[in-house]
């Protein structure tokens, strides 16, 4: 009688490698947490994101015993995914998380700054074979500019839409 064990060799356990690199370009991270305000997630969200996560969310569910919960959730590059996994456990009262490895199709884009009567925007510009551009202007700069000017975010989203559509050299 023979028996054998797979698994991960223990001195990768440890550092937190629990997927194969080869198997995707980015990995998933996520975990159920029913014992956390809305504030821990909202700040364990923004962790992740500064820990290298290229998004993270939460969403609702329910468990075991009608228990309410969150998944929370990120997805990051397979090279930072340790890091952002060790933050997710940091960060919450999770006992663990899971990860699994996928691949990702990214859309091509670029940033320009555009010229507006209130300061320069930087706008997003998402290409490719995937159907017309979507301009989208930077979220964050367009709201330091409205409270600057005290007007609208939306004002100056709009602004920043216009002066890309008429200026050739933002296209």
């Amino acid at each position: 009688m023979l028996r054998a064990v797979l698994g991960v060799p223990s001195n990768e356990r440890s550092q937190g490698r629990a997927i194969d690199e080869a198997s995707g370009s980015h990995v998933v991270i996520e975990t159920n947490v029913d014992d956390a305000t809305g504030e821990l997630v909202a700040n364990a969200i923004d962790a992740l994101l500064a820990a290298g996560a290229l998004d993270a969310w939460a969403a609702p569910v329910t468990m075991k015993k009608g228990r309410p919960a969150l998944v929370l959730s990120a997805v990051a590059p397979a090279a930072t995914a340790d890091v952002v996994a060790q933050t997710m456990i940091r960060e919450t009262t999770t006992l663990g998380v899971r990860q699994y490895a996928v691949s990702r199709l990214e859309r091509p884009r670029r940033i320009v700054e555009v010229k507006t009567r209130f300061g320069p925007v930087p706008v997003k510009i998402a290409e490719g074979p995937f159907g017309p551009a979507h301009a989208k202007p930077e979220f964050d700069a367009c709201l330091v500019l409205a409270r600057a000017h005290g007007v609208p975010v939306r004002e100056i989203i709009e602004a920043a839409l216009l002066a890309r559509a008429t200026d050739p050299t933002n296209k």
